[in-house]
């Protein structure tokens, strides 16, 4: 399903504003617009999820569609790649952002996002039917119990 041009639009309106509230500083903005450009970020952002779910509600009515389990396949293969590319320049955009890590610690942080970010990523590409509410809930919650698990080995290992 192609998005529409309002999905466009605000999709790329919420990644520019978030990348704005993020590199605000670079930008020599002050602490201030951190907050607004977040915000208006996030309100493009639920615009966005709106516009699509609408979307996929109607198309859903008028008949089950999806992409081939190859298609599925490549595109999540693709989405990997992508990740690990970010994970790894991760190290070298941090001191825009004013977030002065460690080396061990750097690569602590890239690789757990690699890891959350790739499973998301096989969330995303499994089909709806797949899993039931109930299966989703457990998997949602392991998610959450994992990440807390994290922040804590994190916070253990790497005291300051």
């Amino acid at each position: 399903m192609k998005p529409s041009g309002g999905e466009y639009i605000f999709a790329y309106a919420s990644s520019a504003l978030i990348m704005a509230a993020v590199f605000h500083r670079s930008l020599g903005l002050a602490d201030s617009f951190e907050s607004v450009f977040l915000l208006a970020g996030l309100a493009c952002l639920a615009c966005f999820v709106h516009l699509r779910r609408r979307r996929a509600r109607l198309a859903t009515a008028r008949g089950p569609t999806g992409p081939e389990p190859e298609k599925r396949w490549k595109r999540f293969w693709t989405m990997v790649a992508v990740i690990a590319f970010a994970a790894a320049t991760f190290p070298f955009l941090e001191p825009y952002t004013g977030v002065n890590l460690s080396v061990p610690q750097q690569v602590f942080s890239s690789v757990v996002s690699f890891v959350v970010f790739v499973a998301i990523a096989f969330l995303a590409t499994r089909k709806r039917q797949d899993l039931t509410a109930v299966s989703r809930f457990y998997i949602i919650m392991f998610a959450i119990a994992a990440m807390c698990a994290l922040g804590a080995l994190y916070f253990e290992l790497f005291k300051r």
